[in-house]
Formats: C-alpha cells, sequence, structure tokens
C-alpha cells in the first residue's frame, strides 16, 4: 500500500495501517519469494525513515510499531529486529548491496540503542511486560505479561545481532562486527541454561521475569527460540511438547488448555472483555509455519503436511 510510504497493511478490514512486526513476517513472502525486490526496497526504505533516532529516547533505535499517517508509536521490542532481519533476507534473495550501505546507520542504531538502554549482562535484551507480540492490555495492566526477557525476543535479538554483523563485515566495519558478533555469542552460550529445564522434562521457560525466575507458562513463542539449542533430542522433545498441547487440526493456541488463565472462546462479552482472550487462547495461524518448520527439521513431514493442508 501506499499509505505512510510503502507498506503492507497488517489487515482488513481492522488493520488497515501499517505495524512493523507484520509488515515485517509478511515481507519475504510477499515481496521476496516472487522476485518483487522494488517493492521489498520501497519498504525497507520508507520504514526505515520513521526509526526513532532521538538519542535521549529510551526507545532510540526502534522501528515503529504502529504506523499512521496521524501517529507514530514505538511500543514494542520485536519490530526492530524483524526489521534489521528482514534487510538481511532481501540481501540474500536479491543481492543489492546498495541499500545495505544506504540503511547501515539505521541498523547501527536499531542494534546499538538496545545495547545501550536494554541489555543485560548476559547479553539478553530486556522489555516491558506488554512489548512482544502478546501485546493486549486493559488501562496499562497487561494480560499476558512477558516480561523482562521473553524466550523469542532473545532469538530474534540474536538473529538481528548475526544480521547486522554480516553488514558490517560486507562494508568493512570489521569493529561494529566483532562487537555484535561478542553479544550474540554471549546470549547463545547462556541460553539453554537459563530457559530449558535442567529436570529433564520437556519445558523451556517463556520469559525470564525481572527477579531472574523462570516462567514455565506453555505458549508458542518457544518454537521461535529453538535455534539457540543446539541439543537435537532437546529440540525434538520441546517441539513435540509444544505440538500436543498447542497445535489443533487449524492452527497454534496461543496459551495451553491446561493453564488457569486460558480462554476458550474469543469472544465471551458476559464473561470478560475480548482482549483477555486474545493472546491466551486464541489460535493465531501465523504461528502455523514456525511450528510446520520444526516438525520438518524433526523429520515429521506428515503432520507438517496435515497443519499445511
Amino acid at each position: 500500500m501506499q499509505q505512510t510510504g510503502s507498506g503492507i497493511y497488517a489487515g482488513l478490514p481492522w488493520f488497515n495501517h501499517y505495524w512493523g512486526r507484520d509488515m515485517f513476517i509478511s515481507l519475504p513472502g510477499a515481496t521476496l519469494v516472487n522476485g518483487e525486490f522494488e517493492t521489498a526496497r520501497d519498504i525497507l526504505r520508507s520504514f526505515a525513515r520513521y526509526q526513532n533516532t532521538d538519542a535521549d529516547s529510551p526507545y532510540f533505535g526502534r522501528v515503529p510499531n504502529r504506523l499512521r499517517p496521524d501517529d507514530v508509536i514505538y511500543n514494542t521490542t520485536d519490530g526492530t529486529p524483524r526489521f534489521v532481519i528482514a534487510l538481511h533476507d532481501y540481501l540474500r534473495y536479491s543481492g543489492d548491496r546498495a541499500l545495505v550501505e544506504e540503511l547501515y546507520p539505521a541498523v547501527q542504531r536499531a542494534i546499538d540503542g538496545p545495547m545501550q538502554r536494554w541489555m543485560d549482562a548476559r547479553g539478553y535484551l530486556r522489555h516491558e511486560d506488554a512489548d512482544t507480540w502478546m501485546d493486549a492490555k486493559l488501562d496499562e495492566v497487561p494480560w499476558s505479561p512477558r516480561g523482562t526477557r521473553a524466550n523469542d525476543i532473545q532469538a530474534l535479538w540474536h538473529a538481528q545481532l548475526l544480521a547486522g554483523a554480516a553488514f558490517a563485515d560486507l562494508l568493512g566495519r570489521g569493529e561494529d562486527a566483532l562487537r555484535w558478533r561478542a553479544v550474540a555469542a554471549r546470549v547463545a552460550r547462556h541460553f539453554a541454561d537459563d530457559y530449558v529445564d535442567a529436570s529433564g522434562k520437556a519445558r523451556m521457560a517463556d520469559r525470564l521475569t525481572a527477579d531472574d525466575r523462570t516462567d514455565f507458562t506453555l505458549r508458542p513463542n518457544q518454537l521461535f527460540a529453538l535455534d539457540l539449542v543446539d541439543d537435537p533430542l532437546a529440540r525434538a522433545a520441546l517441539t513435540r511438547h509444544v505440538w500436543e498441547s498447542l497445535v489443533y487440526p487449524w492452527g497454534v493456541a496461543s496459551l495451553s488448555q491446561d493453564d488457569d488463565g486460558f480462554h476458550p472462546w474469543h469472544h465471551a462479552d458476559a464473561c470478560y472483555p475480548f482482549d483477555a482472550a486474545y493472546h491466551n487462547g486464541t489460535v493465531w495461524l501465523w504461528n502455523n509455519g514456525i511450528a510446520m518448520q520444526r516438525m520438518l527439521e524433526a523429520g515429521q513431514v506428515e503432520p507438517a503436511y496435515a497443519l499445511f493442508k
């Protein structure tokens, strides 16, 4: 679309404007695999213009969560890593080094801003309770709190750091590459010990809390974080556990039915506001892709194909 520059609407009819997260989840399938490189380039260039460049802002370096002609907000953590990862995907498909050179200052801000303001001692990226894709709130109180270090955010942060390092290598910015790879290595070194249940159960923490407790609420987000688990048996066991607990024939649930917070209907207005169920049971079809991918990696083609079908 051409609303506030080039972009992809998050959805019709309700979301007829741009959301950074949705846009960059969609960009590879919408523009890259079919060779629409000019469109992809316009989208990346257009969205980069709205990056937060206020060095005094806690959101310095973030690209917008939501971008409308009358409003820009930066209240999400995952949109910015997805922007950098999408630029890396664009480079891999198109070979267009010129756009990487043009947007490299935006990449630097997207990485160094969070490193200065939000990174902890182990290299993890911290964030507020509702600053992931599970962002529903009531009067600023999150329905699905995931602060301060959600598992999928760490996987995206790790991928963002490696993408940035690849750009730095390409452009001869060796100091940036070394710095960013060092943080990525720190995240990878600590992740399995901090997030995967050491008791032998097939469980991954959905988040680390502010006081370093592990929250083992069963959600699908761990599917994105399996890239940070080296042990193939652990990866397979975690994949199986998610599929047995969360994957229905029509899609992936946002919370286990066995959880006390599970909401069986999205709209049950006599019982609760519908946002209460938004990420606490509702099926989100965009998670089907990563669910199928993990099963394919485990050699389980038939269940993956059944979900695809």
